[in-house]
């Protein structure tokens, strides 16, 4: 519309399955028309709600530590310690109880990102923790 390009996010619906039968739960506020792929509409109406975007939280100890445990990084006997390295290494600091990232964190994660070598992201330790456990398991060599 105006040579701008609008996407929608929803569900659609195919079969209600078990919400036929559990009528607490209801997905009307998300639940978009079934479109075809390039189809054009007319929307009813357009609105451009104020508003303020808000950085996110920072992350606490535990929220930490259950992205690791997704992410599979670490073991309930390490987990503990690479938080401690991160703050003992002053890439973040504890304030309360969340971990806040020092300007050195955000430095550090600006030069990885720059020259494009994913040293900050969670896929390279969790990759190299599978390794190591496949070795421990005799399922790989340490070469």
């Amino acid at each position: 519309m105006g040579g701008e390009e609008f996407h929608c996010k929803g569900i659609i619906v195919e079969q209600m399955n078990w919400l036929e039968v559990f009528h607490y739960e209801k997905w009307s506020e998300t639940v978009l028309p079934k479109f075809m792929e390039n189809q054009t509409f007319r929307p009813s109406k357009l609105e451009m709600p104020q508003g303020e975007t808000t950085p996110p939280k920072h992350l606490t100890e535990a929220d930490l530590i259950s992205l690791m445990d997704k992410n599979g990084i670490g073991t309930d006997a390490t987990i503990h310690e690479h938080i401690k390295h991160v703050q003992e290494r002053e890439y973040v600091v504890k304030i309360g109880v969340s971990l806040v990232p020092t300007k050195l964190g955000y430095c550090l994660v600006d030069v990885y990102e720059k020259i494009k070598i994913e040293l900050y992201k969670p896929t390279l330790r969790a990759a190299m923790e599978a390794d190591m456990k496949c070795i421990a398991e005799g399922t790989r060599s340490r070469d």
